[in-house]
């Protein structure tokens, strides 16, 4: 996609021919058509590394990208539900078949690669644990998915399962028996707890896109799947859970992380009995 949006502006000139001043060019159209800047950068940086191969292998002497200064990348906000909003979502997504990746997000604070590559083999209904192993994700190389180990030691370790994800497990377990009956032969027996009627896995592209349509069908405020995690890791802080806790249940690499990630929610918890009395004489004081 990156390249094909580089290809509608500057595609029909001769690379020989290509002028800063043209790529320049390039990025202020792309701003005003919406682009963000985490976008343009990683289109020019595709397009440098191009340039630079080119001049390699001689097809140009200078590479036109040298002096073209990079958009600023700014780091995602993190979106955060309410209780109310995760239940009305919840509820929302009962009766789809989003509801169990729903409820491993909001409940357990799985990755969106996680959710998808999560397998019966890893999950112990007796015990109501699970041990979080695989992943789909991108290949940097090939652009390709593919299911692989989790990356570090704190993402790949055992987590504890509610009673609701128990029963939504449960329940997605009765529906791919049912699936199973009713394709014989042609059922893919892959192990998967999420998954089509046919066996094969749903990937993270799909989630995301009905995750955003499932957003709106709700009425709720849009947020990445992603977000699943960040709310579950907050909602942890709010009820009153230690840093450690947290850490822990959430499996970030260290501590620390989880304590920084927090300084924020910190602050405004500080700031709530300011906020509290100024409410309550404000109002009256601008009166008089």
């Amino acid at each position: 996609m990156q390249v094909i949006n580089i290809c509608k502006n500057i595609g029909g000139i001769e690379i020989q021919k290509l002028t800063p001043l043209q790529i320049k060019e390039h990025i202020n159209a792309e701003f005003a058509r919406g682009i963000k800047a985490n976008s343009i950068g990683t289109q020019m940086a595709i397009f440098k590394c191009a340039m630079r191969k080119a001049e390699e292998w001689q097809i140009i002497t200078k590479n036109p990208c040298e002096y073209i200064k990079l958009p600023k990348r700014t780091e995602p906000k993190n979106a955060i539900y309410s209780p109310e909003q995760v239940e009305k979502l919840l509820l929302t997504a009962k009766s789809t078949n989003l509801y169990l990746p729903c409820v491993l997000g909001f409940l357990c604070g799985l990755r969106r690669g996680e959710i998808c590559g999560l397998r019966w083999q890893d999950i112990d209904i007796e015990t109501k644990t699970a041990d979080i192993q695989h992943s789909f994700d991108r290949n940097p190389l090939t652009k390709t998915l593919e299911l692989g180990k989790v990356k570090t030691m704190a993402s790949k370790s055992r987590i504890v399962l509610s009673d609701i994800v128990i029963i939504a497990l449960k329940q997605e377990q009765l529906q791919q028996k049912e699936y199973q009956l009713k394709n014989g032969p042609n059922y893919k027996n892959l192990d998967f707890t999420w998954a089509h009627s046919d066996g094969s896995p749903y990937l993270p592209d799909y989630l995301y896109a009905a995750f955003i349509k499932l957003l709106k069908k709700a009425g709720l405020p849009v947020i990445r799947p992603h977000d699943m995690r960040h709310t579950f890791a907050t909602l942890l802080w709010e009820s009153g859970l230690d840093d450690k806790s947290i850490s822990a249940a959430a499996r970030h690499a260290k501590t620390s992380f989880t304590s920084d990630y927090y300084v924020h929610l910190r602050q405004t918890a500080k700031n709530r009995p300011a906020a509290a009395i100024d409410s309550m004489f404000k109002r009256k004081l601008e009166k008089d």
